[in-house]
């Protein structure tokens, strides 16, 4: 009894001082934020695949990685991402779908 009690105590001062925290599951497909190489990828592959518990195989700039799932962080589909990137240089903050829109037409008129 004192024992359990012991190692509880120890399991949420280790946990509470070095940040541990559940982290979303990922799937194949998912859209990812590479954080040690700054770059966009796609999962491949997930820990059941790859039989180790916390590691996904990825795809980035023409390459297949490995990592563990603390350096990846879920990003949004590419259109999604390259919307919320333009909304972001509005001026003003603007966020209307409608100043986007106009922004495709222009680039598809230009294009012809």
């Amino acid at each position: 009894m004192k024992l359990d009690q012991t190692k509880e105590y120890q399991a949420q001062w280790y946990n509470r001082h070095n940040w541990v925290r559940e982290l979303s599951e990922l799937e194949k497909g998912d859209s990812v934020w590479i954080s040690d190489l700054h770059a966009y990828g796609t999962v491949s592959g997930t820990p059941t695949d790859l039989a180790a518990p916390r590691s996904y195989l990825f795809q980035s700039g023409g390459g297949i990685y490995t990592h563990n799932h603390q350096h990846l962080v879920f990003a949004p589909a590419s259109k999604e991402r390259e919307e919320m990137m333009y909304r972001e240089r509005l001026p003003g903050g603007k966020t209307d779908s409608s100043v986007i829109e106009e922004r495709d037409n222009s680039e598809r008129q230009s294009q012809e």
